[in-house]
């Protein structure tokens, strides 16, 4: 059972709103496929390529994950009137995901060659894994935007507390 879910008065968080997260948590998992992919053209496993090519095709998949999880997550979220609901299931498929989304970015950067596409599928799965574990974590509930209001006002009071105690001190 959520927090809302008897409050007729929840609504989902706008798709912009959800969506601006999704890319800025994003550009972690991103950068970390972006590195791999580096990598795997360093150690010679995939042909060379410009750093243009390899990063339109990370962005590409970057931006799949990120408009595709938004959607996934947002179907959770109003099934359970929750802003941020755990779930095993939706942490299948928010791994799965990255399957698509690193073929993808591996076919843009070797336009068909088999050694990209498998380095798009394994940079993804590990950057966007190492992402969802550390960082997402789509298995537990997240804030609710009361809670988070709450944790905001806790900070601001903090914060003026410690600049105020610091401006005693000069």
């Amino acid at each position: 059972m959520s927090a809302h879910e008897n409050d007729e008065t929840w609504a989902p968080l706008p798709f912009g709103n959800a969506l601006s997260g999704h890319l800025m948590v994003g550009v972690i998992g991103g950068g970390i496929a972006f590195a791999l992919l580096a990598a795997s053209m360093w150690i010679n496993l995939t042909p060379d390529v410009s750093t243009g090519t390899l990063f339109g095709g990370v962005v590409v998949g970057w931006l799949i994950v990120a408009v595709v999880g938004t959607l996934i997550e947002r179907r959770y979220s109003i099934a359970r009137h929750h802003d941020d609901p755990g779930s095993w299931s939706k942490t299948v498929w928010l791994t799965v995901l990255n399957i698509p989304a690193g073929i993808i970015a591996g076919l843009i950067v070797g336009v068909g060659d088999a050694s990209w596409i498998l380095a798009g599928l394994a940079a993804f799965f590990v950057g966007y894994g190492i992402d969802l574990a550390f960082i997402g974590n789509p298995w537990k509930d997240g804030m609710t935007r009361g809670e988070f209001r709450g944790k905001w006002q806790e900070t601001k009071k903090m914060t003026s507390r410690v600049l105020t105690d610091d401006d005693d001190t000069d």
